[in-house]
């Protein structure tokens, strides 16, 4: 989770199995789920690329074409990553007392911080940002795109075929959006307000929880829009709920049936 301050950026480990490892420990495990997010949003306009030239220009690609272009986009966030993680400075007693005088927080998790005054950080720090922009213009302009072809072959061809690629388009519109609506304006927002002097480090800490909510928001969102997820995951929830009233009544009927022999 991270925290922000007037001239810190601080990123929390919060789960309570790595509060006592060693500081190598935590600096993988941020590393790692900073780096592991930032490759989200590239993965995403490299597959809006994709099914852009599958539905649009017919053209699909090797397996070998998907992987080295995703692949470059790896390679390129791995540096940045790495410069990021080059200027952490790790936890110390003035770290700690920055976040306490900063939040309310009666504790403070293990943690890295980096100071916001860097010159490489600042660099970095707008470079990110770009890269974020302009990963999702790439899904805005291909996104658009691929829905305007299905909807002019739509009007011409209505087919179980054409349908199944509009619900994958709209799952794939909706996961891209995820990390904007969870991470990407969230951040954006209480950044700008720390930036104009408001106090809102609390708030920040708050804001940056919202990204737990991705992997759950993606997964509902293939059970409930494509049409053989939702079927098997209705079914499901049908028989679960099902069993769980059988046994239910028949533990009503156990207990009425001895308080009668009871009686």
């Amino acid at each position: 989770t991270a925290i922000t301050t007037s001239k810190y950026l601080f990123e929390t480990v919060e789960n309570p199995l790595l509060q006592n490892v060693s500081p190598t420990m935590i600096d993988i495990s941020i590393l790692t789920a900073s780096y592991t997010t930032s490759l989200v949003p590239a993965n995403n306009a490299v597959h809006f690329w994709y099914r852009y030239c599958i539905l649009c220009k017919s053209n699909k690609w090797p397996k070998a074409r998907y992987f080295k272009t995703y692949g470059v986009c790896v390679v390129y966030m791995t540096l940045v990553c790495a410069m990021f993680f080059v200027c952490r400075d790790r936890q110390s007693e003035e770290s700690v007392r920055n976040i306490l005088e900063n939040t309310k927080l009666d504790h403070v998790q293990r943690h890295i911080s980096m100071r916001l005054d860097k010159p490489i950080v600042m660099i970095c720090t707008v470079h990110y940002g770009i890269m974020v922009l302009l990963e999702y213009g790439i899904m805005c302009f291909f996104g658009f795109k691929i829905i305007q072809k299905i909807r002019d072959h739509h009007s011409h061809v209505r087919s179980a075929t054409q349908q199944a690629q509009k619900n994958v388009v709209t799952v794939m519109i909706l996961q891209a959006a995820y990390p904007i609506v969870v991470s990407v304006i969230p951040g954006f927002g209480v950044a700008c307000l720390i930036v104009a002097g408001y106090h809102l480090e609390q708030v920040a800490y708050i804001a940056s929880a919202f990204l737990q909510l991705m992997p759950i928001l993606s997964t509902l969102t293939v059970l409930l829009f494509l049409p053989s997820y939702r079927r098997v995951f209705v079914q499901t929830t049908k028989l679960f709920v099902d069993s769980n009233v059988t046994i239910t009544t028949t533990m009503d009927e156990r207990k009425q049936t001895r308080s009668f022999h009871g009686v």
